[in-house]
Formats: structure tokens, sequence, C-alpha cells
């Protein structure tokens, strides 16, 4: 499966679900997910609900969170097999790298500091209701 096909089922099951909608609800929200191996996409969040498309420059009115991880890691997020908890991370490795297995969030020009960090948790959250909702 794609990982567009595979984002757009987790979160559209977010967004038919009450809890997942007043989750989502909260913000309006770009999450980026950019693979090292393979392709990329893009969900937008918007008045409580949820599109796939591919990465773009162009911005949609909404704050943007980036993640830089690989197929593996967001297949096994998507899947409930790996919490998003323990998958998350903003450092690189000492190489510089990623580690296989982490959700690197590369930080995003005006959403630093608590803003920065309340998407991230609200994130978080969507994806334990995906999973939860599985």
């Amino acid at each position: 499966m794609s990982v567009k096909e595979m984002a757009q089922r987790f979160f559209v099951n977010i967004q038919d679900s009450p809890q997942g909608r007043d989750i989502l609800g909260k913000f309006n929200c770009r999450i980026e997910f950019e693979l090292t191996d393979g392709e990329s996409v893009s969900v937008n969040v918007r008045d409580g609900r949820v599109s796939t498309t591919a990465i773009s420059d162009e911005s949609n009115g909404s704050h943007t969170v980036h993640f830089i991880t690989d197929h593996e890691t967001l297949a096994r997020l998507f899947g409930g097999k790996l919490r998003f908890t323990d998958a998350y991370t903003h450092q690189r490795g000492r190489s510089g790298g990623l580690a296989k297995g982490h959700l690197y969030v590369r930080e995003a020009p005006g959403i630093g500091g608590t803003l920065g960090g309340v998407l991230v948790r609200w994130i978080g959250r969507l994806v334990r209701t995906g999973q939860e909702l599985r």
C-alpha cells in the first residue's frame, strides 16, 4: 500500500469517529511525512476534515509540522505496532542521520517553542486515537 493510501485510511478513520472529529477540530495544521526511502505525503487538517496530498512548498494557511522517517516506521506507527512517544525525536543520530524506527521532527519557521510543542503533542494524540480505533 502506498504511503498516501496508508495515511488517508488512517486519518479518515479518525475523522469518521466522534472523538477523532473533536481532536481534529482543535487545529488547522499540515502534517508532512518525508520518507527517506520512498514517496512522501502531506496530511492537511482543516476545520476537522483531512485530506492527503504530495508534499509541496505551497502554504495552505495552516501551521506545518514536518517529520522525517522511513516507510517501515510509518507503517508500524499507522498499524498500531509503534507508539508515537517511542518513535518521536527532535534529535538526529550522532552521524547526523536518522536512526531506524524514529520519527524526527524538523523545526518549521514560525512554530518553534510552545506552539511547536503543542502541535506535536496534538499529533501524538491524533496518532494514539487512530491506533485505538483500529
